[in-house]
């Protein structure tokens, strides 16, 4: 069973796989971490993680990682996550960049798709699309 994702345009529920994805890391993306008061800690948020874990680069991965995780894994009945990144543990340059890696399965098919993320200062800069 597909599990379609909330759009606020005119796609309304989206189930095209692909589309599905690209909402998705955006929503992860673009959320604001206290944007509601019922669902809390749920709200996945990449910013709000790199303010947080952008000191450490080992933190950051694994809690990109695991948010992911859980967030897709609302939408997806099987995923896996991967992120990586060749900066120093205790990054001093300010600059950090993600390679992000999912893998997902739905009605038994499985997608993949992927970002390279760099982030300056704690501010995300640019978001990449990564093809397989």
């Amino acid at each position: 069973m597909v599990i379609p994702a909330p759009s606020l345009s005119a796609a309304g529920w989206v189930t095209s796989p692909a589309e599905k994805a690209d909402l998705l890391l955006s929503h992860f993306y673009a959320s604001v971490k206290n944007q509601t008061s019922l669902y809390g800690n749920n709200v996945s948020n990449l910013q709000w993680l790199v303010q947080r874990y952008g000191h450490d680069v080992v933190s950051l991965v694994t809690q990109v990682r695991s948010n992911l995780e859980v967030y897709l894994g609302r939408y997806y009945p099987a995923v896996n996550v991967e992120v990586g990144s060749n900066d120093s543990p205790s990054n001093d340059t300010n600059q950090i960049t993600l390679r992000v890696f999912c893998q997902v399965t739905e009605n038994g098919k499985q997608y993949s798709f992927g970002r390279l993320i760099t982030t300056i200062n704690s501010k995300i800069e640019k978001i990449i699309l990564l093809n397989n």
